[in-house]
């Protein structure tokens, strides 16, 4: 038997299909059963900036009697990053031509990627990957190089995790269409690099924003009824406010799962398993950083009239204290 669990949205269709494997029998009997719970939360997909208190978030027990008990955090850091360079070309060789005899063009965007220290990084385009059937567009492929121009990686529109060396590397990403226009478009393509974060984070819910900023308990867990709505607060982590590891515009993803683990369940315990969840760094963040790095030394070389000033109140107090 086989059980999953996932999301679905209560305005659209849900159609499924079943399809025999090649090396099955001549015929198959199979049974089908589908159930609907969990908890509906008011944003599938929410985010708040890490100078905000954090977010308030609702769930209604839509189908069937469930307990509350949300559970966030945070996993990998996003930086995003422009194109340091970019160029369109038509394409030469016996693959100029699509069989319609339209010209191929291809966008190359060439991206600075620092690694700061050896680790895993994902490498996203959020604008285009994932699309296939729905692109305009024909091929797109990226390589990753390192200092010394070796390739050490390389993947298309459905991207995996990747190993990489500490150092400087350079990205280039080729993207091929007979739409040179479209490619114009497209030379400020933003790419998004993930990595873990060495710890994941957690994200405490508490029952309201002034219990949260008052380090009460955290939200215990509660019963739901049909029908019934409850609201909760999502502190933004000390770990976030306090780290200077990030850049203003940088991002934290990660999610939060709103039921009570049931282990009586089939398939995933959450139902569904969970939902995303980002935390932007905000620009007043990074300029506090920066105003803390660069305040002014205790021992900064004082102006002569500041030295004439010490000297004076220092010969007063010599005669104060001779009397």
């Amino acid at each position: 038997s086989f059980v999953d669990s996932f999301a679905v949205d209560g305005r659209g269709t849900l159609e499924l299909c079943i399809a025999q494997n090649w090396s099955s029998a001549p015929s198959t009997h199979w049974k089908c059963e589908l159930h609907f719970h969990g908890l509906e939360p008011a944003d599938r997909e929410i985010g708040w900036s890490s100078d905000e208190p954090g977010k308030w978030q609702e769930v209604t027990a839509t189908v069937s009697r469930e307990t509350l008990a949300p559970a966030a955090s945070l996993a990998t850091h996003r930086h995003r990053l422009r194109p340091s360079k970019s160029s369109v070309e038509p394409v030469s060789g016996l693959d100029a031509t699509m069989p319609d005899t339209k010209p191929l063009y291809e966008l190359q965007l060439d991206y600075a990627i620092d690694q700061a220290n050896a680790g895993t990084a994902t490498f996203r385009f959020p604008a285009i990957d994932e699309l296939l059937y729905e692109s305009a567009l024909g091929s797109t492929f990226w390589t990753l190089t390192d200092q010394a121009g070796r390739e050490v990686a390389h993947d298309d529109a459905w991207p995996d995790a990747k190993r990489l060396d500490k150092g400087s590397h350079s990205l280039r990403m080729r993207v091929v269409s007979t739409d040179a226009k479209r490619l114009e478009a497209m030379r400020d393509l933003e790419l998004c690099v993930d990595r873990p974060i060495g710890r994941t984070i957690s994200i405490t819910a508490y029952s309201d924003r002034l219990s949260a900023s008052r380090g009460d308990a955290a939200l215990r867990a509660e019963s739901l009824e049909i029908g019934q709505q409850r609201g909760f607060f999502l502190a933004t982590p000390n770990a976030v406010r306090s780290s200077t590891e990030w850049s203003a515009g940088d991002e934290l993803l990660g999610e939060i799962r709103y039921g009570k683990s049931d282990s009586s369940r089939f398939g995933s315990q959450h139902r569904p398993e969970a939902y995303p969840l980002r935390i932007s760094i905000s620009a007043a963040k990074n300029a506090a950083s920066e105003r803390s790095t660069t305040s002014k030394p205790t021992g900064a070389k004082k102006s002569p009239k500041q030295q004439l000033d010490d000297a004076v109140f220092d010969a007063k107090l010599r005669v104060l204290e001779a009397r």
